[in-house]
């Protein structure tokens, strides 16, 4: 990918509703774990390693996303949900374990629908 594409997806990213980047986040983290899940029983290391490490940089965004004025409460639950897929994402990397994995996936999935929901909501109450 060349320096203008990078600069092109940045600046789309950026002009996303907060809600469509968070989408957008647990759809990047998401694909991640799925791809190191492909690889995870293969002697590629250094592909899984890869796909945990951005996978990771995921969820910092995602804890970087976090909008502390709008709800305390909210928002530390969900840094330290946040700090439990940095753990999980940390052991599995180490500890390569495929129902653990599999269950991980899982919660992040249904959080990105709940995301999904909650950003279309948020469109349709902003209006065209």
């Amino acid at each position: 990918m060349n320096d203008g594409t990078r600069q092109y997806q940045a600046m789309e990213i950026q002009a996303m509703s907060p809600a469509r980047r968070v989408v957008f986040l647990y759809d990047f983290l998401l694909s991640r774990l799925r791809m190191a899940r492909q690889v995870l029983e293969t002697e590629d290391i250094s592909q899984r390693t890869m796909h945990f490490l951005k996978a990771q940089d995921a969820v910092i965004e995602l804890l970087g996303a976090l909008d502390e004025e709008a709800s305390p409460e909210l928002v530390g639950r969900l840094a330290a949900l946040y700090a439990y897929f940095q753990g999980e994402i940390v052991q599995i990397g180490v500890r390569p374990n495929r129902d653990r994995l599999d269950q991980l996936i899982s919660l992040v999935a249904t959080l990105h629908q709940a995301w999904v929901h909650a950003a279309e909501a948020a469109d349709s109450y902003a209006g065209p």
